[in-house]
């Protein structure tokens, strides 16, 4: 497996190759209580999303990681405090990565807290459910 860093598109951050394989991976990282602005992933093509939690770390100590791939970020987004019965939600763009939209704003994207995410933890067999193409959740 090769790990390496991607100009492949504006959204991937890192791009791990395996075997004639590929996945696009977009890494998001956080110090305070939520991730700000975040706006997706893409359901074209193999990506993951990586949430990256230093909060409360010290230098020398493995921050946590959240992975999640496209299925399960359209399933969580409606079940998003943030979301639910918010009157200035419109919707997701599902052109945009099904980024999350708000009426009368120019921002895109939501908060993530870690509570919305916690079920990702660690879950890097994703990642090598991908690259050997046994992982039907990025359909």
């Amino acid at each position: 497996m090769h790990i390496l860093p991607t100009e492949i598109g504006k959204r991937q951050d890192i791009l791990v190759y395996s075997d004639g394989t590929y996945v696009k991976v977009e890494v998001t990282s956080k110090t305070i209580d939520k991730w700000t602005w975040i706006k997706g992933i893409p359901d074209e093509g193999v990506h993951l999303l990586i949430f990256v939690d230093f909060t409360k770390k010290e230098l020398c100590e493995k921050p946590n990681f959240y992975i999640m791939t496209a299925l399960e970020w359209r399933n969580m987004l409606p079940n998003l405090d943030g979301i639910k019965n918010n009157p200035k939600y419109a919707g997701v763009d599902p052109k945009d990565n099904h980024t999350p939209i708000w009426k009368d704003s120019r921002n895109k994207g939501i908060g993530i807290k870690v509570i919305d995410v916690e079920q990702q933890l660690d879950k890097w067999e994703k990642l090598e459910n991908l690259l050997n193409k046994r992982d039907e959740s990025v359909k």
